[in-house]
């Protein structure tokens, strides 16, 4: 039990936090840790590939709250590196982060908007689209998760344009760290709702926790979140929501499906592929990637990964 002695080092945090990302040194045979500039320069995105060592981050957010939480840390980057932690492990079982925002993340928003403006320049956008989460509208509780649908949109499409073009203005730092905040916002969104509202908030958090670049390994996120969305279209299956709400159905099989990847469950979101509107073909998949538009779409290796689901999808059912 850590008792409350603080406020701790920065020192010691930052120690903490280095052995919560990459564990301790292997001294058995004389190995050696190295810190690469170019990783840590990429920083919010780039540490999402370490496996968080969970006792060390739990020892890291409680001294960090005895020491009077973020806001009250004077070394560089450092809180900016609780605050990411805090929220990738946030992802394991989709619990609120234990940390609000530590500084203003407007300018980077802004940024998003850019992106988008870029894109929309381009022909691209959801004008002429009905937008997906018009289910939400009247459900009051869901408006500060709709504030966060066209703040998502946006990173996707900055994004494309960026990898389109790395010179057209859209700065890929920049990108990373809103798309860190988005994710926060979306987990401090309140868990409880209507059936819809839950099924949106929480395929909107598996667009937002893979998005630009998914996790390298699976993790306890993988297994907590595909079991949730399971029970959740257990849910609406029972109810008929295949025939009353067939898009918001499919884009969450989808994401769920490619979320259950290397795990059983991705045979579940199968076969609940059976029930879409959109016939389940190989040459079909963009017809499902449209759908998917109508919400929040995916994008680079993100509709890659859930490409390949639809594909293994297909075959599987086709030797039903």
């Amino acid at each position: 039990m850590i008792r409350n002695a603080g406020p701790y080092s920065e020192t010691l945090l930052l120690a903490i936090a280095i052995i919560a990302m990459f564990g301790p040194p292997d001294v058995s045979q004389g190995k050696k840790i190295h810190y690469h500039g170019h990783k840590l320069a990429q920083d919010n995105e780039f540490y999402s590939r370490e496996n968080v060592e969970t006792s060390h981050l739990h020892a890291l957010v409680t001294l960090t709250k005895q020491s009077g939480g973020l806001l009250t840390i004077s070394l560089a980057n450092l809180a900016g590196l609780i605050y990411l932690l805090d929220v990738l492990d946030s992802f394991s079982n989709l619990r609120r982060p234990s940390f609000p925002d530590f500084m203003s993340f407007e300018p980077y928003m802004d940024h998003l908007k850019f992106g988008k403006e870029l894109r929309r320049q381009q022909g691209f956008g959801l004008d002429g689209v009905e937008d997906g989460f018009a289910i939400l509208n009247d459900h009051k509780p869901a408006q500060t998760l709709l504030e966060i649908v066209p703040l998502a949109r946006a990173l996707m499409d900055s994004y494309d344009a960026y990898l389109e073009n790395a010179r057209c203005g859209v700065d890929f730092i920049k990108l990373i760290i809103a798309r860190r905040n988005l994710q926060h916002q979306a987990l401090s969104t309140r868990s409880k709702g209507t059936l819809i509202y839950r099924l949106c908030r929480l395929g909107l958090l598996m667009v937002l926790c893979e998005s630009i670049e998914p996790f390298p390994q699976i993790r306890a996120y993988h297994a907590f979140s595909s079991r949730q969305m399971m029970l959740l279209m257990d849910e609406c299956d029972k109810l008929g929501y295949w025939s009353s709400h067939p898009d918001l159905l499919l884009w969450v099989t989808i994401l769920g499906g490619y979320t259950a990847r290397k795990n059983s469950l991705q045979w579940w979101f199968a076969e609940q592929l059976q029930s879409s509107r959109v016939p389940v073909a190989k040459d079909r998949w963009q017809d499902a990637r449209r759908v998917c538009e109508r919400f929040v779409a995916v994008t680079h290796r993100q509709e890659q990964g859930c490409h390949e689901f639809w594909d293994v999808a297909c075959s599987w059912l086709s030797r039903k």
